[in-house]
């Protein structure tokens, strides 16, 4: 089988090219390291697959629409909830 042909059976059973789904593979585990770890993002970006922390951050901007730096901080920071005017709730 060449190389043409197997991305096409690919695209064809599983939805989307192998390099999307390489890529959809790696942003996953990353925001995984991304909530679990204190790893550097330099890190997680080689861990993962991506000889350049550049490319990662762009790859994972655009399929997530932030930057891998605030993904993290929106799981860092406490989330606070109004239940009313005058009292709040921390949900940690």
């Amino acid at each position: 089988m060449n190389k043409y042909h197997l991305q096409k059976q690919f695209k064809r059973f599983i939805g989307i090219s192998p390099s999307k789904y390489l890529i959809h593979t790696r942003i996953t585990r990353a925001k995984e390291l991304l909530r679990s770890t204190d790893n550097s993002i330099e890190k997680i970006a080689e861990e993962i697959g991506f000889g350049n922390v550049s490319n990662f951050t762009r790859a994972f901007k655009q399929y997530e629409n932030i930057t891998p730096t605030t993904y993290r901080k929106t799981w860092i920071e406490p989330q606070i909830t109004i239940l009313d005017e005058d009292s709040f709730e921390r949900i940690d």
